[in-house]
């Protein structure tokens, strides 16, 4: 918080007071927004990684960050949220939402690996800004957490979520989520959703181990209609 006046027997924001008698002041506080200490993370949450990719959508955690929740469209994703914008350099970033604590963004899709610093600024207050790492990869998978287990977002070939009440059925096609998974073939323009197709698969290879056993994706890439959002998909078998 930063001081924004003094009040009862200080009578000027120069605080300046004579004691002939007991006296009373009152600090007048303004909150003011601050980031975290590695304030810029994936948005599935922390990832063994200290470092963010380009395309990903990220969480930029802090406090007095916005006056209130406020979450924007699903694509095109708009570059202020009431009077908040994001800005890496002279570049504006898209943005899904912003909270008090957090703001979700999407990183440019061409950044190289290295040293950025983001800024955050709301109107009539300070800018405050962060540095992070970029990597070509740095994924990071959605979850939820079950009796502080974490377990991944799975979706079924219809869309809906695969639970202990709804589980995965052998030779079904399941989809998991996230994001930070390196450059695409053919990247987008950021804050736009895009179409699953051969063009959008990343361009990276992506293999994912289960058990000691390592399964070929037979597809991985930006997930159908989303923005920065990865899609895996693979066939439920039996073990060989």
């Amino acid at each position: 918080r930063c001081l924004s006046d003094w009040s009862s027997d200080v009578c000027s924001s120069d605080l300046t007071l004579n004691m002939g008698a007991p006296k009373s002041v009152v600090a007048i506080l303004n909150p003011v927004p601050a980031l975290l200490d590695d304030a810029v993370k994936n948005i599935a949450g922390d990832t063994p990684l200290d470092a963010v990719a380009p395309g990903s959508i990220v969480s930029i955690l802090g406090v007095n960050l916005a006056p209130a929740e406020q979450a924007g469209p699903s694509s095109p994703l708009v570059q202020a949220l009431g009077n908040i914008t994001v800005s890496l350099g002279s570049q504006l970033l898209p943005l899904r939402f912003v909270s008090p604590g957090r703001i979700n963004a999407q990183l440019p899709p061409d950044l190289q690996p290295g040293p950025y610093t983001v800024t955050v600024h709301s109107d009539g207050n300070p800018d405050v800004s962060a540095a992070f790492t970029v990597a070509r990869n740095a994924p990071g998978l959605f979850h939820t957490m079950v009796n502080g287990k974490a377990y991944g977002m799975f979706l079924h070939q219809d869309g809906t979520p695969i639970t202990s009440d709804s589980p995965a059925q052998q030779n079904e096609t399941v989809t998991l989520l996230g994001t930070g998974f390196g450059p695409l073939l053919q990247n987008p323009p950021e804050g736009f959703a895009v179409s699953q197709s051969a063009n959008t698969a990343a361009a990276d290879p992506i293999v994912i181990v289960s058990g000691g056993n390592t399964i070929t994706p037979s597809y991985a890439g930006a997930a159908d209609g989303t923005v920065g959002l990865v899609s895996i998909q693979f066939q439920i078998t039996a073990p060989p």
